[in-house]
């Protein structure tokens, strides 16, 4: 378990996203991640993670958990030394936390650390309230959101909500672990990876074949965010699933395919593609649809098949048949070469 005063004291750390304020670092199978509250990311899916002595992390901000559950994951670049935690550091305190001193452990901008003593109020299933105490007055104030409170050095809980000025409700660790443990064992099980985490708002267009929009199966969702907009423009391409979409593409003047780039912002607030199969044809009318690539886009928004063999192409299509969260779905790009 993580113990104050120990190199484990590296593990809560300060999130700079939609809003200021905290959360805990932790690695898994050779990854580096971050749990916090899903209010602080305001909507955003980047953040910058500050842990003790300015150590800092760029992360990608993933909201898989449903409407109502306070709870965000962040995957962070280059966070080893914020994550010398485990989701085992996570799994519940070793002994009852009834009627124990606690401490609520904040991390500044800046790296400066600041331990709160608190007393526990109340505990119940899914979360826990704790009051300030000691000889110092102290309210709860905005950048608290994501503070763990630590009983003998172990995790018991994440700062979500204040309830008056001296009072502040926890989620639980043992209902944050289930639910990490779920997603990442999940998608471990299905080959999902971790993605990258690169700035994919900043990445250039590449160039690509000239396209024809054919067919979309899927309705826009108002008349700003057609279907053509995936083929260029400043607004993007969203919809309202109904089951799987279909975009079907013309190649205008070549003849072959090499490589397929598909591109979701994730700063929209829409849902990104998940499942996607990319099928060519040879022909421009009739003739057999065949599989160019068949996979997941990554979390992140970024889609390349990377180059492959050239292939005999006239028409595309691209199925989406499912979504990384639930609502709708938005596709800014389609780039092939």
């Amino acid at each position: 378990m993580v113990m104050i005063g120990s190199q484990g004291a590296a593990q809560p750390v300060a999130v700079q996203s939609g809003e200021i304020g905290q959360g805990f670092a932790f690695s898994r199978e050779g990854t580096c991640y971050a749990v916090l509250p899903r209010h602080v990311a305001g909507g955003a899916y980047r953040a910058q993670l500050v842990g003790r002595d300015g150590q800092s992390a760029r992360a990608s901000i993933r909201m898989p958990f449903w409407n109502g559950m306070d709870l965000a994951l962040a995957v962070l670049t280059r966070g080893g030394a914020l994550c010398e935690a485990t989701l085992d550091d996570l799994d519940g305190p070793r002994s009852s936390i009834a009627r124990k001193a606690a401490v609520l452990v904040l991390v500044g901008l800046d790296g400066t650390m600041e331990r709160l003593p608190m007393e526990i109020t109340t505990i119940r299933y899914l979360d826990l309230e704790a009051r300030f105490s000691g000889a110092s007055s102290v309210e709860a104030r905005q950048g608290m959101s994501g503070g763990f409170l630590l009983v003998d050095g172990d995790p018991v809980g994440m700062a979500i909500d204040t309830i008056g000025g001296d009072t502040v409700r926890f989620m639980r660790v043992e209902e944050i672990h289930m639910n990490l443990s779920r997603l990442l064992a999940t998608e471990a099980a299905f080959g999902v990876t971790a993605p990258a985490v690169n700035d994919v708002d900043d990445a250039p267009i590449p160039e690509g074949h000239a396209l024809e929009l054919s067919h979309a199966s899927a309705l826009a969702s108002g008349p700003d965010t057609l279907p053509e907009n995936i083929l260029g423009g400043d607004a993007p391409y969203v919809f309202a699933p109904s089951g799987p979409a279909t975009i079907e593409l013309t190649l205008t003047n070549a003849t072959s395919l090499s490589q397929l780039t598909l591109r979701s912002s994730p700063e929209g607030g829409e849902a990104m593609p998940r499942r996607v199969l990319v099928q060519v044809n040879s022909k421009s009318e009739g003739g057999r649809w065949r599989t160019f690539w068949s996979g997941e886009m990554p979390p992140n928004g970024l889609l390349d098949t990377g180059q492959r063999l050239a292939t005999s192409a006239r028409r595309i299509r691209v199925t989406i048949s499912s979504a990384w969260s639930q609502g709708l779905v938005r596709i800014d790009r389609v780039i092939v070469k």
